[in-house]
């Protein structure tokens, strides 16, 4: 929704990061596709679990997919969501994504994985 994509924009613009929002998984995955055709990649991508369109699920595959045909470094991808049961955690480990954060959104921890995830991705 709006009010976390406002607190996860501003935590981790304060951070020194530039934030790229967008509304629906559907977007989420345009937006990767039109940046690897530009022969660039995202450093990290922030991804609801339950997003309109096309879920973060299905937009996680879809990138994944852009990313095999664009033969480049994977793009890192955090699932955020309300749902803490165990298999939402399993279902986005399977589909791709590299890391997990429950909401309410803590922002010094959402900080700690974004920087861990971008420092293992080189």
């Amino acid at each position: 929704n709006e009010i976390n994509a406002l607190l996860v924009r501003s935590v981790l613009a304060r951070a020194g990061q530039n934030v790229t929002v967008v509304g629906t998984g559907r977007e989420a995955w345009l937006a990767c596709r039109k940046r690897l055709a530009e022969g660039k990649r995202f450093d990290l991508v922030l991804m609801d679990l339950h997003m309109p369109e096309m879920d973060g699920i299905e937009a996680v595959h879809a990138i994944r997919k852009l990313e095999k045909r664009a033969k480049g470094r994977k793009m890192p991808i955090m699932m955020l969501t309300a749902d803490e049961q165990a298999e939402a955690r399993a279902e986005s480990g399977k589909a791709g994504a590299d890391g997990f954060l429950t909401k309410p959104i803590d922002p010094e921890r959402l900080v700690a994985v974004a920087r861990s995830l971008l420092k293992a991705a080189g």
